[in-house]
């Protein structure tokens, strides 16, 4: 089954937010017997990157692309493993809930 999955990551390093949008779709693989679900996907991203660097704060706006695969329960909680292309942070390791 095909579905549209947006979601927001906030991320926070040492004297840079990153903020990302995300517009993507998945498949879902289920496996027989078990509460679990495997999906793979991939969209289009709208990353924002704010640099602080004292008086010469920088913010940046950059389009980008993910391709995912991730383990879900069927109570929502997931763990996902994110592939960056274009302006995209290159590897993501996500854990989470969706409801």
């Amino acid at each position: 089954m095909l579905s549209f999955r947006p979601n927001v990551e906030i991320g926070l390093g040492d004297d840079l937010t990153t903020v990302a949008a995300n517009f993507e779709f998945v498949y879902w693989i289920p496996i027989r017997r078990t509460a679990w679900n495997i999906y793979a996907g991939g969209g289009p991203a709208l990353n924002v990157y704010r640099f602080d660097r004292g008086r010469n704060d920088d913010t940046n706006t950059e389009p980008g692309f993910n391709v995912l695969i991730g383990l879900q329960h069927y109570r929502g909680v997931f763990a996902e493993f994110k592939l960056g292309l274009i302006d995209s942070p290159e590897i993501k390791f996500g854990l989470g809930f969706s409801f």
